[in-house]
């Protein structure tokens, strides 16, 4: 089954990445640079975002195994 949710929508995340959802279907990011910060890997990203996978559970996003 194809990924859904509104385009933008982190549908899974997890230490190779974040599967995020686009026009048609998701594309996997593997590295992210947020404004003013540099380049890093999606996983450590995630960390900061979310803190800890349960959060990020919490807040309705799948995890990497679950998205594929």
């Amino acid at each position: 089954d194809p990924p859904t949710g509104g385009r933008g929508r982190v549908l899974a995340a997890g230490e190779e990445g974040v599967l995020v959802a686009c026009g048609a279907g998701a594309v996997e990011v593997r590295e992210v640079q947020p404004p003013g910060k540099r380049r890093m890997g999606a996983g450590e990203w995630v960390g900061f975002v979310f803190g800890d996978p349960a959060e990020a559970r919490r807040r309705g996003v799948g995890t990497m195994g679950a998205a594929r």
